[in-house]
């Protein structure tokens, strides 16, 4: 019979590149745990915004395409119905961190830009907390994963928490 595997063998760095993807399995599922609501909520008062959780996530999935994008697109890539997708893009536009061209394309203005690039170093900066006994920073493809992962905090935008 074999031993148990230990919780240090469990979590230690991985070895070859299969392992790479081992690692990203087991952030997803830490992250896949937060309470979504308020890591937004954290990220927010770190970058002194007053934007809500969904609007943040707004924030963050029109970062995910790279590209400016219309509402009918970012609804087809979150899958998500377009009259909340509308009102969270109308919101992030009031704040002045989108804007919307005469054929609908969503984009960053400069400040929202700014304000993306901060949460999502912040958000990578709190993954990397999760592998602080690993040195990400002396693993560059560790670094690449994180990043990648940071612009993913969900596929759908938190939900409102229940008051009590």
């Amino acid at each position: 019979t074999s031993a148990a595997e230990g919780i240090g063998q469990a979590f230690a760095m991985p070895q070859d590149a299969t392992s790479l993807e081992e690692l990203e399995r087991i952030i997803s599922n830490l992250a896949r745990h937060e309470n979504r609501w308020k890591l937004y909520h954290a990220l927010a008062q770190q970058t002194g915004t007053d934007i809500d959780p969904r609007e943040m996530w707004f924030l963050f999935r029109l970062g995910e395409r790279d590209h400016p994008s219309t509402e009918d697109e970012l609804c087809r890539h979150v899958r998500m119905e377009r009259a909340l997708l509308h009102a969270l893009a109308d919101r992030t536009i009031a704040h002045g961190l989108v804007t919307r061209d005469a054929v609908g394309r969503l984009d960053f203005t400069a400040a929202g830009r700014s304000l993306y690039t901060r949460l999502l170093v912040l958000r990578r900066n709190q993954l990397e907390s999760l592998l602080q006994h690993w040195h990400p920073s002396k693993h560059a493809d560790v670094r690449d994963m994180l990043t990648k992962l940071a612009r993913h905090l969900s596929t759908s935008p938190p939900l409102v928490p229940e008051t009590r």
